[in-house]
């Protein structure tokens, strides 16, 4: 793809490989199209993005580069920050859970669709096609031009916009990992910080992540989320008082049927039972443990 003609030399480079499949966790720092290798699709999601974190993280368009590289399934698409020094954007991606589900929101509007729903905007639909100076074209990527099209993405758009980041970072020790994991749970649950404290204390297993929401669409954050080898992960939910009202009971109850239904395993712990027997029952999740 064409780069600004005035810089030769690439910096912090931060490459991404663009994911449509729903059930494979956000790494951060690399993501691979699965089964998408269509030319139009790359170039014209690499653009979108591109557009988006100019609007959204306001820079300009030539301190954040895009282009496709690879061949076949190893396609993928390559961000980088073109400006000397850098701008910080990668950082925010990677760290703030709602940031890419603000890029798909942003990139929606962008491509002339409404961000709610997807449908394409009335004012749009006779003066856009395929793309316009207003959404994805500019003069820098006019070599591309017959290549974008905007209608192409708008599914893979929509998972954006639901999405929450999951950091996943291999290597810590568990020291590390409870640490990471005390700095990011619900400020508003002493009832979490103490199943957590109890995990640690007792030697039982740290989960991998928390406050995650694994199901694109699905309106649910676990507390806690352990990953399973060639599984679906395990669901943690930790109950306060306030989950034993009728409405609240309800809600839980559907959406964690639902997590079931597509193969997660759910776990459930109540503020009504001592904490240590409801977690012995769950040992294939939370190990056998040996006080530290």
């Amino acid at each position: 793809m064409p780069r600004h003609p005035t810089r030769t030399v690439r910096r912090r480079v931060a490459p991404l490989a663009i994911t449509s499949d729903p059930t494979s966790p956000t790494s951060g720092t690399s993501w691979r199209p699965h089964g998408i290798t269509d030319e139009r699709f790359l170039v014209t999601f690499a653009y979108a993005l591109q557009r988006a974190i100019q609007t959204v993280y306001q820079v300009e368009e030539h301190e954040v580069a895009a282009e496709v590289i690879g061949r076949g399934e190893q396609r993928r698409i390559l961000l980088w920050e073109a400006a000397e020094g850098g701008t910080g954007i990668w950082q925010r991606l990677v760290s703030d859970p709602m940031a890419f589900a603000e890029l798909g929101r942003q990139a929606l509007e962008l491509c002339h669709l409404d961000p709610a729903t997807g449908a394409d905007l009335p004012d749009w639909i006779l003066r856009c096609t395929a793309g316009c100076y207003e959404c994805l074209l500019s003069y820098t990527n006019q070599r591309e031009h017959a290549t974008i099209d905007r209608r192409l993405i708008r599914g893979l758009l929509l998972r954006f916009r639901d999405s929450t980041v999951r950091p996943h970072q291999r290597g810590r020790d568990r020291e590390a990992q409870y640490a990471w994991l005390r700095e990011r749970v619900d400020p508003q649950s002493s009832f979490e910080l103490e199943f957590l404290e109890h995990l640690f204390g007792q030697g039982l297993r740290l989960p991998d992540q928390t406050q995650t929401r694994p199901v694109e669409g699905l309106a649910v954050q676990t507390d806690f989320y352990y990953e399973r080898e060639n599984l679906r992960g395990a669901c943690i939910f930790i109950d306060g008082p306030a989950h034993d009202r009728a409405t609240q009971a309800g809600r839980d109850r559907e959406v964690r049927d639902e997590l079931e239904n597509q193969g997660y395993r759910v776990v459930a712990i109540t503020s009504g039972r001592r904490l240590d027997e409801q977690i012995a029952q769950f040992a294939d999740v939370f190990g056998a443990g040996e006080p530290v």
